[in-house]
């Protein structure tokens, strides 16, 4: 049994430059040392591909915590998923988790210029659909595409999809400020 499960997409499972590093996981585990700490995130997973491994991935751990953040291939305009789907997704993916305690994170701020095909009208549409969700489940939210449009520089790695240090250091911040809520 986990005290907190992190069950994303890459950008939870700390993937960059072709990689995944367990650098958000070890961020968590520093800040929560006495937490068993684990990560299910999958690179390029949607919300569609994790009701598909929910059970597995993250019913059977039964965590105590859940950190459940997608939404960056949800809306992507050719995934073929609405901001509603997206929603009701997330909700059944909340319930299905058997935590006690969930934070849902809102999809990142994802450069359009580099990403055209994540342009910034859908991220606010989706971000609003994860407040919704959030709202729905009695989740905790956690409002990443705001923390990040206001900040002064660039947060992404050359793709404008994945984070960079900076980035990776923001929402490991967020992270374990909310997780604090739930200690």
């Amino acid at each position: 049994m986990f005290d907190v499960l992190l069950f994303g997409d890459s950008i939870l499972a700390g993937y960059r430059n072709g990689f995944v590093a367990p650098v958000i996981t070890n961020a968590v585990q520093t800040a929560f040392p006495n937490w068993q700490v684990g990560n299910a995130s999958v690179p390029g997973d949607t919300t569609e591909m994790a009701l598909e491994r929910v059970t597995f991935d993250v019913g059977v751990q039964q965590p105590r915590r859940l950190v459940l953040f997608f939404g960056a291939n949800d809306l992507d305009v050719f995934s073929g998923i609405t901001p509603e789907t997206y929603q009701a997704n997330l909700v059944t993916l909340a319930q299905a988790s058997g935590a006690n305690d969930i934070l849902l994170v809102g999809p990142p701020l994802i450069d359009e210029k580099r990403v055209p095909d994540r342009p910034i009208k859908a991220q606010i549409r989706y971000n609003h659909a994860a407040q919704l969700a959030a709202t729905a489940c009695q989740a905790t939210y956690l409002d990443l595409w705001s923390l990040m449009d206001a900040q002064p520089s660039d947060l992404h790695v050359a793709d404008g999809l994945h984070l960079n240090n900076a980035g990776n250091d923001l929402l490991c911040r967020a992270l374990i400020a909310s997780l604090k809520l739930f200690v």
